[in-house]
């Protein structure tokens, strides 16, 4: 449709001949006679136009339009995930557009691994698309450059954005024309797939992989994960899958391959692609560390070996008289280990290479008992110079030490009959029988908790005295949290015994009073109770008491007080010690637990250095189990005699392999960082490979040589090409289309250093097709919004005028020119015509 028509000329300076029509017309004026006047006008109107025409043409006119008929190319998605419903989808809105086209142009072409016209239109011999490839981004190019000049361009891209070749909004951005985005549904019917599986740390101690998988599913239902490490399934899980990401962890165990290829299937019966159930990593295990257990037992009967070694980590065994005495036969080991083991059995000289490996990063752990901390044998030896302990009295000569709680509430009820003065007086009389060495403290309650005294050593009576006068009634009673403060403060006491004597004379508020009488139990801390007055909740008091192991009291006299709360604390200071202890977590170690331990039947009293970090304590504030760095080493104490057989409820505990293997995890050297990075990581069809120096900059050899090599998977070998990035650094790239595994060796020669060798895997398990995923609509509105197109119109709305229109530019010189033809042979008619 024309708009707007403007006449141009191509070379104007030729208009001129126009100035001919004067002559012309005057030399037809003198030959006219009066007989033929209508004839003679007749024929120099058709000579003058007829020479118009010719002199336009002549000088190359033109006539400038605009038009806003479009051309309309429909660019429509036929990879496999808009398979079903998507495609229904998109033939809808073909044939729609198709009707509504009026008199624009309306093309069809499809895209999957490249674009091609429709079925339709396109040969019969045209090689069909390959639908486990999305290349959107060729089908814009191709698009882009196919519209005619005379047209308004409009692409309209179907698809659901999942592209897996090519960037198609890049492209998008070059077409320089508007593109209208339909969205298509993918995967319309129920699947789900694994799309990724993340290695955490391997710990070669515990011989266990934390595996986590990622899976996406558009279906809410069961599936099964089933694991297999070389074809050996290894673990297999129930999940609950939802629609969207889906991420569960298994725990898988190792074996004695370094680089073992574990494999994830996930089934379930609704899936619909099983293709993109599976998944497969090749794993890059830490080294496990080699343990040298030096000890007088045989191998056969150490508990110390079958908790250290299991059936993963290399323990090789040898007398005190066979440890290596050389640095360089040491250095083969992580971790060496004495059981049991008497000081003088070891020879000097083969300590001081013992120091030596330990300041090398070495790690030592010494376990035992008065056989080898015992002061006769420990103390001034050259063991106790490595360890974090020294040698210290036997136990019977320590005295035990007592650490006790008085909970006392002040309410406003407590001002009643002087209770408060009284309370005051029994707390007081109650420090008097503490000697210097135990440890007492007071805490108060009512609105809330507060701390009159804290808990420590007695070594100030009238400093602990004068604070306990400064209790004065007044407030609710709010017990709960001052009773769990108290708790709290005695189960981080270093004591013998742990007591705790809660005095009320009312209903306390409610809180969950039975479980911290439970967790008091537990704990070995013995709750006694007093109640005054006929107010109090004697029944609860009387049960927290029952649990806990103490004893109850009621006094409706409130001048019972004293007599009472004396009483409970001089039978706490008489109780005996018992011969087991429990031990005492001074400072935790992750993941070492103690929760339910047994009682151990022993120690040897030791002192611990000052730099020394205690983890365990015996009942008497001795270290059990302690460390301490000496260089870059790690060297442990552990002072019971744990494998001997009165410790056999240790033994035999549930977490006594547990606790050993943390404990070699954080005595034992760290596994030594690859000096060299490889890696490999894959956009597209093209796999990118990195191979980083990861030594310190001053440290790199500029001569090493680096060659990268690939195996495909169908076994074929190739050198890669490495391109240097920067000092210590190189990247290669290679196509990776294939399905299966491709190898990459990275082989290293230096000039002070043997060759060596590294490898990694890339593995393409199915089409990235494949891939569930939701449809990519930030995607396609960012090429609907950058392009100035519109995101998901209607049919109706297609093709309505958007204000483009397009110049035309005309030059309509064969029509004067057969207009002038025309008009010369009128010409002759009229002159040769005769009546």
């Amino acid at each position: 449709m024309v708009l707007l028509a403007v006449i141009e000329f191509d070379h104007p300076t030729r208009l001129i001949w126009l100035a001919l029509l004067p002559v012309l017309v005057y030399f037809a004026w003198r030959g006219v006679t009066a007989t033929a006047v209508w004839r003679a006008w007749g024929s120099l109107a058709c000579r003058c136009l007829s020479v118009t025409l010719l002199i336009l043409a002549f000088a190359g006119i033109a006539l400038r339009t605009t038009s806003d008929k479009r051309h309309v190319l429909l660019l429509v998605d036929r990879s496999r995930s808009v398979q079903g419903e998507g495609q229904q989808v998109a033939d809808r809105f073909i044939q729609a557009a198709l009707s509504a086209r009026r008199h624009h142009e309306v093309s069809v072409w499809e895209f999957a691994d490249r674009p091609q016209v429709a079925e339709t239109t396109r040969s019969e011999t045209s090689p069909p698309l390959n639908p486990m490839i999305s290349d959107p981004a060729a089908a814009v190019r191709m698009a882009a450059a196919s519209i005619p000049d005379d047209r308004i361009p409009q692409i309209v891209l179907l698809t659901d954005g999942l592209e897996t070749q090519g960037q198609v909004a890049r492209e998008a951005i070059g077409a320089a024309t508007p593109i209208d985005v339909v969205p298509l549904p993918p995967f319309s019917k129920p699947d789900a797939c694994l799309v990724e599986l993340i290695p955490g740390p391997s710990d070669p101690i515990t011989g266990q992989v934390r595996l986590e998988a990622v899976a996406w599913s558009n279906h809410a239902g069961s599936a099964r994960c089933e694991v297999s490490i070389d074809g050996q399934v290894v673990a297999e899980q129930t999940v609950e899958l939802t629609p969207g990401e889906n991420r569960f962890s298994l725990s898988i165990p190792t074996g004695q391959d370094r680089q073992p290829l574990v494999q994830a299937i996930l089934q379930s019966d609704w899936d619909s692609i099983p293709e993109n159930n599976v998944r497969r990593l090749r794993l890059d295990l830490a080294e496990s560390p080699r343990i040298l257990l030096i000890t007088d037992h045989s191998p056969q009967d150490s508990a110390i070996r079958a908790a250290l070694a299991g059936d993963r980590l290399p323990v090789d065994t040898e007398t005190p008289d066979r440890l290596p005495a050389r640095l360089a036969d040491l250095e083969n080991y992580d971790l060496i280990v004495l059981a049991d083991v008497e000081p003088q059995q070891i020879e000097d000289s083969v300590y001081e290479s013992v120091e030596d490996y330990l300041r090398q990063a070495g790690g030592l752990i010494v376990v035992g008992g008065e056989k080898t901390f015992g002061h006769s044998v420990y103390h001034q030896s050259r063991l106790e110079e490595l360890l974090p302990v020294t040698a210290a009295a036997a136990i019977e000569t320590r005295q035990p030490v007592l650490a006790i709680m008085l909970v006392i509430d002040r309410s406003q009820t407590m001002e009643e009959e002087n209770r408060m003065e009284l309370a005051r007086l029994a707390a007081r009389q109650s420090i008097e029988l503490l000697e210097p060495h135990d440890l007492a403290g007071v805490m108060a309650f009512s609105d809330g908790p507060m701390w009159i005294a804290e808990l420590e050593a007695v070594a100030d009576k009238q400093s602990l005295l004068a604070k306990i006068d400064t209790l004065h009634p007044g407030g609710q009673t709010y017990m709960y949290e001052a009773v769990e403060r108290a708790f709290l403060a005695l189960i981080q006491a270093v004591a013998d015994r742990r007591t705790m004597i809660l005095l009320t004379d009312g209903v306390p508020a409610p809180g969950d009073y039975l479980e911290i009488a439970q967790r008091m139990a537990r704990h070995g801390v013995t709750l006694s109770t007093v109640s005054l007055g006929h107010e109090a909740e004697q029944d609860l008091l009387i049960e927290m008491a029952r649990i806990a192991g103490g004893r109850h009291y009621h006094c409706d006299d409130p001048r019972d007080v004293p007599g009472v709360m004396v009483r409970e604390t001089r039978a706490a200071t008489v109780d005996e010690v018992p011969e087991q202890f429990e031990t005492s977590v001074f400072r935790a170690l992750p993941g070492l637990p103690f929760e339910g331990a047994p009682q151990l039947a022993g120690y040897a009293v030791t002192n611990p250095k000052p730099e020394a970090e205690q983890l365990l304590m015996a009942a008497g504030r001795d270290p059990l189990l302690a460390w301490w760095p000496l260089g870059s080493g790690i060297a442990v104490a552990v002072t019971s005699d744990v494998i001997g057989p009165n410790n056999r409820a240790w033994q035999q505990w549930r977490g006594h392999t547990d606790f050993w293997q943390r404990l070699v995890r954080h005595a034992a050297r760290p596994p030594a960082l690859p000096c060299w990075q490889l890696s490999v990581q894959r956009q597209g069809n093209t796999a990118r490979v990195r191979l980083a120096d990861a030594r310190p900059e001053g440290s790199r050899e500029l001569s090493d040589a680096v060659r990268l090599t690939l195996q495909t998977p169908d076994g074929t070998q190739r050198d890669l090409e490495s391109l240097p990035l920067a000092s210590g650094d190189f990247e290669a790239t290679f196509e990776a289309v294939d399905l299966g595994e491709y190898r990459i060796e990275a082989t290293v020669e230096s000039l002070d250093q043997p060759t060596r060798t590294f490898a990694t895997s890339l593995l393409i398990d199915y089409p990235d097709e494949l891939r569930l995923q939701a449809q990519d609509t930030e995607l396609l509105q960012a090429i609907a919004a950058t392009t100035g197109g519109r995101f998901a119109p209607s049919v109706e709305t297609l093709l309505d005028p958007d204000g483009r229109t397009i110049p035309r530019r005309y030059h309509p010189w064969r029509m004067l020119l057969i207009s002038s033809l025309l008009l010369i042979i009128t010409d002759l008619t009229l002159r040769r015509w005769r009546r």
